[in-house]
């Protein structure tokens, strides 16, 4: 079989929810070989430190790990799930925002796309923000 980049199968659809709602937000990628899947939530620090300075070898792979293999949360972009499904317990307003669903072909390539989650009860201007963007 011939290598391909990642081709994105499932796009996640935007999701708005109430506090303390479960989410699950879907993705779905396809390459070969087989390909690395990674959410991650945008806006933190690793993430705003390397905008307009990416690394070099283009990856926000979280390499730093305490002791115990537990990255502290707000240090780093941790990586909050590995598979198709970033399932997201019991929300609240700091959880809403864009994620990032990654897919990353050795040798091949790099994909990647957002969803945005919108928590009931945040701000108005979130939403005007929001509802602007429909064209």
């Amino acid at each position: 079989m011939e290598n391909i980049g990642p081709i994105l199968v499932v796009e996640p659809r935007p999701v708005t929810v109430d506090v303390d709602s479960d989410v699950t937000l879907n993705c779905k990628w396809s390459g070969n070989p087989p390909l690395t899947l990674t959410w991650t939530k945008k806006g933190s620090n690793m993430e705003k430190a390397h905008m307009g300075n990416p690394p070099a070898d283009g990856l926000l792979a979280v390499k730093e790990e305490k002791e115990g293999g537990q990255t502290e949360r707000g240090e780093n972009s941790p990586v909050l799930s590995n598979n198709n499904q970033l399932y997201l317990k019991s929300v609240s307003q700091v959880d809403a925002g864009q994620y990032v669903c990654k897919a990353i072909v050795p040798r091949i390539g790099v994909g990647e796309t957002e969803v945005t989650l919108t928590v009931n009860g945040q701000l108005l201007s979130s939403f005007l923000e929001f509802s602007n963007n429909d064209g």
